[in-house]
């Protein structure tokens, strides 16, 4: 049937911990995580001995009474997405989900997982707030920007090294040296 992109998440999440992203509306950090693992595939895409294309899923759903009500199961697939607008039964909702075209390994998996968290990474790393100077509320002392800045890129340059070495692994074990490509 092909992996769901809900499964790259799940490893991703393991790999960060962002309390402040958690508390976001499930719809919102789907889609926070589904522009990341785009950069990670379009990274990853070259050396992937399996192809990274991916399908779209559209399903009507019931939709739930209230936040809190998790309803019947749906197979873990959340309604991200309604609008009454567009000619739907208003207590129907549509649901988004993106799955990959072909089932993908464990390995596949965490090497997106891991693009996914870098490119996540990258995007803290540009933020400007890490400029501002922070007071500690424990002993009210400041922290220089400068090096949370320097401390940030250089744990985004560390996934990065990883990221890179874990593709650079696996097309190497991967390759069918007949069919490579080459700049030529």
């Amino acid at each position: 049937m092909g992996t769901p992109f809900e499964d790259i998440f799940e490893k991703a999440m393991f790999k960060f911990s962002d309390y402040a992203f958690l508390d976001f509306k499930v719809d919102l950090k789907a889609d926070i995580m589904r522009q990341h693992l785009l950069s990670a595939i379009v990274d990853f895409t070259r050396a992937s001995a399996i192809p990274l294309t991916y399908s779209r899923l559209e399903k009507l759903l019931p939709e739930l009474d209230s936040p809190n009500d998790n309803g019947p199961d749906y197979d873990g697939v959340v309604p991200l997405d309604y609008s009454g607008d567009d000619g739907y039964n208003e207590n129907e909702a549509i649901v988004h989900q993106y799955i990959f075209d072909y089932d993908l390994g464990l390995e596949e998996q965490e090497i997106l997982a891991l693009g996914l968290v870098y490119n996540w990474l990258s995007g803290k790393v540009l933020n400007s707030e890490l400029l501002r100077n922070i007071m500690h509320n424990r002993d009210y002392t400041s922290y220089s920007p400068a090096n949370l800045l320097r401390e940030m890129q250089s744990l985004r340059n560390a996934v990065k090294q990883e990221f890179i070495g874990r593709i650079n692994t696996y097309s190497f074990r991967n390759s069918n040296l007949q069919n490579m490509r080459t700049g030529w």
